[in-house]
This record gives C-alpha cells, sequence and structure tokens, in this order.
C-alpha cells in the first residue's frame, strides 16, 4: 500500500497492490476502499466507481475480459437498482436489476428483435412487449418463468390472435 494513513490504517488517497492480481487505486477510510476508486484485476476486467464499506456500493462501471460491460447502480458487491448490460454479442438489457439477476422493468434489446416488459429473478414475468424488428410480428401480453402465459395477442401484418396462452402455447 502506497498513501495516506491514519490510526494505523489506509485512510484517504492510496494505491494497493495485491501481489500481481489486483490494483485499487483510489480513497480508503478505515482500511477499507471507500467513495471512489479504480479496481483492476489481472484478467484485465475493471471496476471504476463508488465504494462503501470495502464493497462496490453506489454507481460504477464494470468491464469484463470478454468486453461485455454493466453501467450502473451497486449495492454490496452486486448489480442492484437500475443499469445497462452491454453485451459483447450486440445485445443490451437496460433496466432494474436486483442481487446480479435481472427484476423489475427493463428492456431486452437483440440484433433483430426487442422486450419490454416485467422480469421477476432474471425471467419475463408479468405484463410485457415482444417484437421481431424485421418480420412485423409481436407478442403482448403476460408471461410467467419467460414464457409467454396468460392473456394477451400475437400479431403480424395479416393475423392477430386474442387469447390465453399457457407456457408459450
Amino acid at each position: 500500500y502506497e498513501g495516506e494513513f491514519s490510526n494505523d490504517g489506509a485512510c484517504g488517497y492510496g494505491i494497493y497492490h495485491h501481489g500481481s492480481d489486483t490494483t485499487y487505486e483510489g480513497y480508503w477510510n478505515d482500511d477499507s476502499q471507500e467513495s471512489y476508486g479504480i479496481e483492476t484485476w489481472k484478467d484485465k476486467s475493471q471496476y471504476k466507481g463508488e465504494y462503501k464499506n470495502g464493497q462496490k456500493y453506489g454507481v460504477g462501471i464494470y468491464v469484463w475480459p470478454d468486453g461485455s460491460m454493466y453501467e450502473g447502480e451497486w449495492v454490496d458487491n452486486s448489480l442492484n437498482g437500475y443499469g445497462i448490460y452491454y453485451f459483447t454479442n450486440k445485445r443490451a438489457y437496460l433496466g432494474e436489476w436486483k442481487m446480479n439477476v435481472k427484476d423489475g422493468f427493463g428492456e431486452f434489446i437483440w440484433p433483430d428483435k426487442r422486450y419490454i416488459g416485467f422480469y421477476v429473478n432474471d425471467k419475463k414475468e408479468g405484463f410485457g412487449i415482444y417484437y421481431w424488428n424485421k418480420i412485423n410480428k409481436a407478442f403482448v401480453g403476460f408471461w410467467k418463468k419467460g414464457k409467454q402465459d396468460g392473456f394477451g395477442k400475437f400479431m403480424t401484418n395479416n393475423k392477430k390472435k386474442f387469447g390465453k396462452w399457457k407456457m408459450d402455447n
């Protein structure tokens, strides 16, 4: 550790090297990461953002070695609150998170389709709209555990079907 001390602990600005695996550069309080910092790992993943009591807490950006990235809110080292996750294959999720999973209202975007609606424990659940961009096809209705389940409306250019779905059927 190189930096400021108070009462025999890191306090203020400093840089900590954990062997050759991890480096943290930022602010400390009572030997814990606090306020703002940048943490970089050997595999090239990196977090830039806020800390509280040594945990990612507040707003931050995390980049994984494969290039995927999350920008948003954190609580106790977990994606929690509103955030945007960019996948490496041109997909993205913009919405609410709870303990690292999609939970609440959000929008999932693929290159050729889109879902706007609610999630529970990483699965589509509740009301949502799913549509395919290039073929003018959509489902508007209810979901359960990631499947169309409940009342809904399926539409294409020349066809409409109203009804009740049960686990995608």
